[in-house]
């Protein structure tokens, strides 16, 4: 395995003279601001005898804070892309004959009314209910058929179970290899404008 190797070299590109390397101060800005910190805190004092460019914490606070929020929006924007496509390219697909609508994922995480699974043929995470809104448990028969039947869930750290009044109950326990089956249901989202 290579060792990191540290070394100096002009940042010119940045406007500095000087610099110390967190991560790339190209693509993360908080590393701009603490390469400012850092050549504020190290510059000679002025006249005054304040230094120039050091923010107070009440800035640095409000720069955090704004640079928490875009970066959230970043995400927010980036998922939200992602699911409009994952609904374009299913959009016009029938579950019931293309092949492509079904594909194998694995549980990741056991939650209260179901689970959620990675589909790695399509690099999707997404949840798989077991408890729909109408407070209706999953049923299984034999023949792989599945419908909405009264009934509860039991959870466990590792496993939820489904267990309908009648029916077969449905065990999912976390890490399970499953097959799933996507239909579009793309809903238009409106915006404020």
């Amino acid at each position: 395995m290579w060792q990191a190797l540290q070394f100096c070299l002009s940042a010119s590109g940045l406007g500095l003279d000087k610099y110390t390397h967190f991560t790339s101060p190209i693509r993360r800005y908080a590393d701009i601001v603490v390469h400012r910190l850092l050549l504020a805190a190290t510059s000679k004092e002025d006249k005054a005898g304040t230094k120039e460019n050091l923010l107070g914490n009440k800035e640095l606070e409000e720069l955090c804070n704004h640079i928490n929020n875009r970066n959230r929006a970043a995400q927010h924007a980036q998922k939200q892309s992602t699911e409009l496509f994952q609904c374009m390219y299913f959009k016009d697909k029938d579950p019931e004959r293309d092949e492509r609508c079904t594909a194998n994922g694995v549980i990741y995480s056991i939650r209260t009314n179901g689970v959620l699974v990675f589909v790695p043929r399509y690099g999707i995470k997404g949840a798989a209910y077991l408890k729909n809104k109408e407070g209706l448990v999953l049923s299984c028969q034999s023949n792989k058929s599945c419908s909405w039947k009264p009934g509860c869930l039991q959870r466990f750290p590792d496993r939820i179970i489904s267990i309908p009044a009648a029916g077969e109950s449905v065990t999912l326990k976390l890490f399970d290899h499953v097959t799933v089956s996507y239909t579009s249901v793309c809903e238009t989202r409106g915006g404020g404008g």
